[in-house]
């Protein structure tokens, strides 16, 4: 039983850290909003976002509330 409750612990834990993005395009500008949990923003992480020929399009970061 002990083993049962340290396995699951440490199972659970992989999901801690889950990065969820999402993209919206309204014809003229690409919104990014990244966030690990509904609470917490992924504040200042690096955006890039790349065209054709893996030329660079945007390079920036999140703002405190995880949107580039």
């Amino acid at each position: 039983m002990k083993y049962l409750i340290i396995f699951l612990f440490f199972l659970s834990s992989l999901y801690a850290h889950k990065l969820y993005i999402i993209a919206d395009d309204d014809g003229k500008t690409l919104h990014v909003k990244s966030y690990f949990t509904k609470s917490s923003f992924c504040q200042e992480c690096k955006v890039k976002i790349f065209g054709k020929n893996d030329k660079v399009l945007f390079e920036g970061k999140t703002d405190k509330n995880g949107i580039a």
